[in-house]
């Protein structure tokens, strides 16, 4: 299962979130720390699993 992580953009507040929860459709969320309204859908974020671990030369 891959997760997405869902941001405010008023606060950047983010919490990761299992894909298999968000709708697929365009919703009204609302961010529990900042309590702002916020648009979001499936397709606004990335999938975590597409970000890699950047390593560093030795």
């Amino acid at each position: 299962m891959a997760m997405i992580r869902v941001s405010c953009p008023h606060c950047s507040f983010s919490r990761d979130v299992p894909d298999t929860q968000l709708p697929d459709q365009p919703v009204k969320a609302h961010c529990p720390k900042c309590k702002q309204s916020f648009d979001f859908f499936k397709g606004a974020a990335p999938p975590l699993s597409s970000f890699s671990a950047q390593s560093t030369p030795a």
